[in-house]
Formats: structure tokens, C-alpha cells, sequence
């Protein structure tokens, strides 16, 4: 805090990891205060202690250009800006959807038509197999069958009479070339769109120019692919040493969320918190219960001391003290 300028005058700034940890602070020291500005953290945060006494109303005069929801009524707290975790917690939710929604949206994506569509491919060219594999994929068609067209005499015969790979759709057409490629991704639930772009007739000329080079050149590629596409196993299961890791990052987690709700683990607590702080994980419960907070981040304030202009910048909560100061509080966009 750029405060030199005001000769003789002490500040102290205490940064804490979370809001939660300053208001139990604020609540410990309620007897014999000995700060005089708490600034950061959600509105629930700010709330009970006002609520309690423990905080004195300041209304500012550019508060007034701050929507009503925003700010307390009785100036005990004004929005900075509306966080994210009302979005984070709109991810939550999903969790409680009911079974049935998910249904009827699985509905509308596995029509008869994206079932319906089968992939024939070259046997012995692997980077044939590839291509199948990441279009099937990225298009979101997992349930679009892929296979050697050897299986089946007569597609392998349109197989080697067009040079290519051969797309089944779902009412029995065959398509072969580039349209197997605008079929493909006609039946895609994302990207139908760019199947409509493909079927115009310039996007189809310049895509048979070059779905030719790829068929004449595929022997090419597939040593290429073999070196930049080998095929890998994944492992399902993680090391010993990464689950050790998460587990001791779980228990950071753990005591760091147990101090937002005013219990101490004793002994690992001045352990956990600087391990939180810097990875960035401090978090409290209280940020999702009993509601989402919805005012949080980071501001710039302008005060004076003693008639001394002092820019505040900051982006977590403070406690300054022993001089109080009479900040003129403005929103950021």
C-alpha cells in the first residue's frame, strides 16, 4: 500500500489465504478489535458479522450506482463484482437432474439415422483405420461401427472399383470418396453444420481433389501416422506416488475447508495453509452454503489519509491497522 507519502503514519496489510479465515479473525478479536478495514471475500462473509455488530455501516457516495441487489441496504457491504460460482455451482446441479431428462436428450442425439451408420475401411492400410477412429471421435459417433470392408464381398468390391472407404447410412445408401466424408459429418450431433458446408458444390470440388491425393499417397501416410499416431494403451489406474499425492492435496483441502466453518485442526493447520495458498487451493465451504456466494474478486479503491491521496489496490482480503481510513469505494468493470 503506496502509503510514504504520509510521514509518521503506520499501515499494516495482513493477506490471508480466505475471507473465512479473516472473519473468524474478526470474530475472535470482537472483545478488543484491532483492525480497522476488512476489505475481500463474498457477501456471506460480510453479512453475519454485520449482523453481529462487528462491522460499522459506510455507504459511499459512488455506491449509489450499484444495483440494490449488490449491496447491503444498511452499508454494511457493496459488490465489487459478480464472481463464478454461481456458475460453478450451476455445473453442480447437474448432478440432481433427474434421470428422465437425460433420457429424452439421449433421445434427441441417438436418432435412427446417427445409429444407422456404418464404416467400411482398407484392412491392411492402418492410417485408413486412424482416420475412422478420430472421426468417430471427434464427431461424437460412439456408437458408428468401423470395419474392414473385406468383411463384406460386395462393399469390398465397391471398394477397390472407387479407391476409397465406403459409408453405409442408415437407409442403405452407399457413399464413397469425399460425400462419405459430408455424409460422416451430416450425422454428426456438433458438426452437421460443416457437413452442409461440404455438400456445396465448390467445397466438394476441392474436397475430391483432395481426398484423390490422400488415396494415391496413403501408403505414405500410414508409415507417417505410425510414427506420429501410434496406437497407446491407456492406463486406467494411477501410480502409487500420483495417489499418495492427491490424497495428501485431499487433506490440505480438507483442513483448509474445516477452518471456513470455525473448526481448527490443531498441529497441521500452519502446514495446510501455506501449502494452499501456494497452489492456489485455499477455498472455503462457506462459499457454497448455505447459497452461492455471489459477489467476490478483486477492486481498486482510492482513500486519503489525512487528506493525503492513497491508491489501494489489492486482490485479496486485508485487515489494515492501527489508523483508520475512509475509503471512497468505486466499481470496476
Amino acid at each position: 500500500m503506496p502509503c510514504g507519502v504520509t510521514p509518521g503514519i503506520e499501515v499494516e496489510i495482513l493477506p490471508l489465504a480466505a475471507a473465512g479465515e479473516l472473519q473468524t479473525r474478526i470474530t475472535t478479536e470482537k472483545a478488543s478489535p484491532k483492525a480497522d478495514i476488512f476489505i475481500g471475500g463474498s457477501s456471506e462473509f460480510h453479512d453475519p458479522l454485520g449482523k453481529q455488530g462487528l462491522l460499522e455501516a459506510y455507504k459511499s457516495p459512488n455506491a449509489a450506482d450499484v444495483d440494490a441487489t449488490l449491496k447491503n441496504a444498511d452499508g454494511m457491504w457493496t459488490g465489487w463484482y459478480i464472481g463464478i460460482f454461481g456458475l460453478c455451482s450451476m455445473t453442480s446441479i447437474l448432478a440432481f437432474t433427474p434421470g428422465r431428462v437425460w433420457d429424452r436428450i439421449g433421445q434427441r442425439i441417438r436418432t435412427p439415422e446417427r445409429r444407422g451408420v456404418a464404416i467400411y475401411y482398407d484392412e491392411p492400410c492402418g492410417f485408413c483405420r486412424k482416420i475412422c477412429l478420430i472421426l468417430r471421435m471427434f464427431l461424437l459417433l460412439p456408437e458408428t461401427p468401423i470395419l474392414p470392408a473385406q468383411q463384406v464381398p460386395a462393399i469390398h468390391r465397391e471398394m477397390q472399383m472407387h479407391n476409397s472407404w465406403v459409408v453405409v447410412d442408415h437407409d442403405g445408401s452407399h457413399h464413397v470418396r469425399f460425400d462419405a466424408i459430408v455424409r460422416v459429418f451430416r450425422r454428426s450431433v456438433l458438426f452437421s453444420w460443416l457437413g452442409r458446408l461440404f455438400a456445396l458444390a465448390p467445397m466438394r470440388a476441392i474436397g475430391e481433389r483432395i481426398y484423390a491425393w490422400v488415396a494415391r499417397n496413403r501408403g505414405e501416410l500410414g508409415r507417417w501416422s505410425a510414427v506420429t499416431l501410434p496406437y497407446r494403451s491407456r492406463p486406467i489406474t494411477p501410480s502409487a506416488g500420483a495417489q499418495v499425492v492427491a490424497g495428501l492435496l485431499l487433506a490440505v483441502l480438507l483442513i483448509v475447508n474445516l477452518q471456513s466453518i470455525h473448526v481448527v485442526v490443531p498441529g497441521v493447520v500452519g502446514i495446510a495453509d501455506p501449502v494452499a495458498e501456494t497452489l492456489h487451493l485455499a477455498q472455503g465451504w462457506t462459499m457454497f452454503a448455505p447459497q452461492p456466494s455471489r459477489l467476490d474478486g478483486w477492486f481498486v479503491a482510492r482513500g486519503t489519509i489525512d487528506r493525503v491521496a492513497a491508491g489501494v489496490p489489492t486482490g485479496r482480503a486485508i485487515i489494515a491497522r492501527p489508523v483508520r481510513i475512509e475509503l471512497d469505494l468505486h466499481a470496476v468493470a
